[in-house]
């Protein structure tokens, strides 16, 4: 029975894989021009399968991220195949935000092939955050 087990524990792992990575597809797939969704979960596969990723860090109930918000949908239209941009709320997914230091929101964290590139903290004009998305381009 112990080996019946393991078989059984191993398939149950793979068919869980084989669901979040086509989750992921279809996350990646369905932007249609808005900012794509992040969590502590598919963090790491989004930001390493894109070159350039922009990760607004924000909360429901934080102000000055509901006015940075209509500036990241500008973004994520006009950068659409070129830049993702994508959104992480830090209340539902602490520890991507307590792994980059977040300390206040909004902040953008910019990556490039991967790798931490820039960080923008608090409300920023569109022209700035374009202007150091332009340089990881």
């Amino acid at each position: 029975m112990d080996e019946l087990d393991r078989i059984r524990h191993n398939k149950m792992k793979d068919m869980i894989e084989k669901i979040r990575i086509i989750d992921l597809e279809d996350e990646n797939m369905q932007n249609n021009g808005k900012p794509f969704k992040l969590t502590d979960t598919n963090f790491n596969d989004f930001i390493t399968g894109h070159k350039v990723v922009l990760v607004d860090c924000w909360a429901a109930w934080c102000g000055p991220c509901r006015m940075l918000e209509p500036t990241i949908d500008e973004l994520a239209k006009q950068y659409s195949g070129n830049v993702a941009i994508t959104k992480l709320n830090v209340d539902d997914n602490p520890g991507k935000a307590q792994e980059y230091g977040i300390m206040g929101i909004p902040t953008m964290l910019l990556f490039k092939d991967g790798r931490l590139a820039d960080k923008i903290v608090g409300v920023t004009p569109k022209s700035a955050i374009e202007t150091k998305l332009k340089k990881l381009m």
